[in-house]
Order: C-alpha cells, then sequence, then structure tokens
C-alpha cells in the first residue's frame, strides 16, 4: 500500500513524554472503570447510597479516559507519512489477544464454555468488532491520510469555527438523543470526531491562553456536575463518553499533560509500545467474560478498603498487561514481524495497484 506522499514533505514532531505518561495514566484509569463496572462493584452496591455515591464519584472521574486515549492521536497528530506497516502489526497484536489466546486456552481446556463459533468470531476480530476500538481505529487509520488534508488546511480561526460545530452537533445533541448513531461513543463515528476535535485543538490553540490550575478546574467541574447530576436524577445521559463534561475533561486534561517537561525517561520509553497491549488483554473475549462480576467482593469492604482494593487491582492488572505485552512483542520480534508486516503491506500495494489498473 503505497504511503500517504502528499504529507511526507514535514519533519516529525518533537515527542511529548508528558503525552507518553497520560497515556499510561489513562490506561490505568480504564482498568479501574473495568472493576468498577465489568467487574460489578457498581452493581454489587447499589441499595448502599454512601458505597454507590463514591463509587459513581471514582467512575464520573475515570470516565473521560477512553476520550483522552483518542484524543491524543489527534492532538499529536502531524503532517507525515501514515505507517500502514505498523497498521499491520497492530492487526497482529489483536489478533493474538482474541484468537491466539482464547484458541490456546481452549486447546487447554480451560475454555471448555468457547464454541466453535466464539473461536471463528475471534479469529475475525474487525469483522465481528471484537474489539470496538480497534475496529473503530482501523478504519479511521485507514482514512487519516485525506482526512488530515482537510484539517491541517485549516488556519485558526476556521479551526476555532470546526470545533464548535463538532462540538455542539455531536456532544451537546447527544444529551437530548444518539441523532448522528454514534453508539454514545462506542462507534467509528466518535473516534473520528475526537480525532478531528484533537488536531483542530491543537491548531486553534485551544486553551493555549489559560493556565494549569483553570485546566484542573475545568476537569474538576465538568467531573462534579456529571457526578452531582447522576445522584440527584440517576439519568445516564451525562455519563456517556460523547458527553460534553466528560469530553472538556478529556480536552483539559491532554492540554494539561501536553505542558509537562518532561526529560527523556527510559520507564517511560519502555512502557508506551505496551500500553494498548493492557486494554487488548482485559477485553479479550475469554478475560472479559471471567471479569464479569468477579470483583463484586469490594462492595462488603468497608469504604476505604474497597476503593484501596479498586486501584490495587487496577495497578496489577495495568502491571501484567505491560509484562504479557512485553513478553508478546519479545516472541513476534524475534518470528521477524517487522519484516513480515512490510511483505504484506507490499503485497496489498500490488494488489491495490493491479485493481486500479
Amino acid at each position: 500500500m503505497e504511503e500517504a506522499s502528499i504529507l511526507c514533505d514535514y519533519p516529525q514532531a518533537k515527542r511529548n513524554y508528558g503525552i507518553d505518561l497520560l497515556r499510561a495514566i489513562l490506561m490505568l484509569m480504564v482498568c479501574v472503570l473495568h472493576i468498577l463496572w465489568q467487574g460489578g462493584v457498581i452493581k454489587a452496591c447499589a441499595d448502599e447510597d454512601t458505597k454507590n455515591n463514591i463509587y459513581w464519584l471514582i467512575e464520573t472521574l475515570m470516565l473521560c479516559a477512553v476520550d483522552g486515549y483518542a484524543l491524543i492521536s489527534g492532538y499529536t497528530a502531524s503532517q507525515k507519512c501514515c505507517n500502514y506497516t505498523k497498521l499491520v502489526k497492530m492487526w497482529g497484536q489483536v489478533w493474538f489477544y482474541s484468537f491466539i489466546t482464547t484458541f490456546v486456552l481452549w486447546v487447554l481446556g480451560l475454555a471448555e464454555d468457547i464454541s466453535i463459533d466464539n473461536l471463528i468470531r475471534c479469529a475475525l476480530p474487525i469483522t465481528f468488532n471484537v474489539f470496538w476500538y480497534f475496529t473503530a481505529y482501523f478504519v479511521l487509520y485507514l482514512v487519516k491520510p485525506f482526512i488530515d488534508r482537510i484539517l491541517f488546511s485549516c488556519d485558526t480561526t476556521l479551526a476555532k469555527k470546526c470545533l464548535i460545530v463538532l462540538f455542539v452537533l455531536f456532544s451537546v445533541v447527544n444529551i437530548i438523543t444518539d441523532t448522528f448513531h454514534t453508539n454514545y461513543g462506542c462507534s467509528f463515528l466518535w473516534l473520528l470526531v475526537l480525532y478531528c476535535i484533537g488536531v483542530l485543538s491543537k491548531i486553534a490553540g485551544l486553551f493555549d491562553k489559560k493556565n494549569n490550575a483553570i485546566l484542573l478546574l475545568i476537569f474538576f467541574g465538568c467531573c462534579f456536575i456529571t457526578w452531582i447530576t447522576y445522584v440527584l436524577t440517576h439519568n445516564m445521559l451525562l455519563m456517556e463518553y460523547t458527553s460534553p463534561f466528560i469530553l472538556l475533561c478529556a480536552i483539559s486534561i491532554v492540554i494539561l499533560f501536553s505542558r509537562l517537561d518532561i526529560k527523556r525517561n527510559y520507564v517511560i520509553i519502555k512502557i508506551t509500545p505496551c500500553i494498548f497491549g493492557v486494554y487488548l488483554l482485559q477485553c479479550s473475549p475469554i478475560i472479559w467474560c471471567r471479569m464479569a462480576d468477579a470483583f463484586a467482593f469490594i462492595a462488603d469492604l468497608d469504604l476505604v478498603t474497597g476503593v484501596a482494593y479498586v486501584f490495587l487491582i487496577a495497578l496489577g492488572m495495568f502491571s501484567c498487561g505491560i509484562l504479557v505485552e512485553m513478553l508478546r512483542q519479545w516472541v513476534v520480534h524475534s518470528l521477524g514481524e517487522e519484516k513480515i508486516s512490510k511483505k504484506i503491506v507490499s503485497i496489498i500495494s500490488v494488489v491495490l495497484d493491479k485493481a486500479v489498473r
């Protein structure tokens, strides 16, 4: 597949280690979300007002993690060639967590509840949307060269206007109804909107004149409004990824961390390439099913101990995911992953060239 040469004349931006640190923090926040929701903590303490409200507060504080992770892709984007070899390697990574792990456990008799139909679905992770985030990201990456050509042609004024339009149409309007079928955030369309908002925020210099205290006030203020609205009304509309308050939380935290002056850091460099693997391991079909209500026991603990358990387990899940991904990367590197990925891209390029002719 031919690289997008129309975007090749610009130097790559200097790496921002503050953003890399944020990626790790956001993934840790995702772990907390999975423990509270899929793990059954919130559901188990639904009848206890104090515990329920506190765990919902934690949920609210963590909820911007998914939006923030997607915004980073746009906020750090530059006018450079798309590396389709990277996309092929990511597909291999996804296939490992979707099919290989499931198949191995099935062969070992540790996943007897998995049927042949399930295995087929796991073998085709994009077709059957095994990981909604990667399915959406896969399409986004393919259209990115064309989107970038439009976005990077915007001046500051046009970027601000586009930000307002996107914010109103896809976030504010979603409080009333999901007019544009964003599936309240779990869709390609919402990921595309977040990518555009990330790029346009950088071009428009969004919040550039606001100091860090203001950004923190925006973050915690939006979290509080979202949480107190739920406590008083038990309405989930503001708790969606598309909520304007959750989106503002994500934007403010991305800009805040982008300002951190972190020098080259060995730990950050080592774990950054492994962070997406943490999500894939948790959401792999075999692990996700077994996580259902697995942490409901936390609701029976006193509040302080329960909260401590949530964050300690989340840290353990994050660390485990990093270690597994490091091991996977070592194995596939030994098997010549880079060479194989480039060969696949080359074959697809030849096929497309013939199709065009």
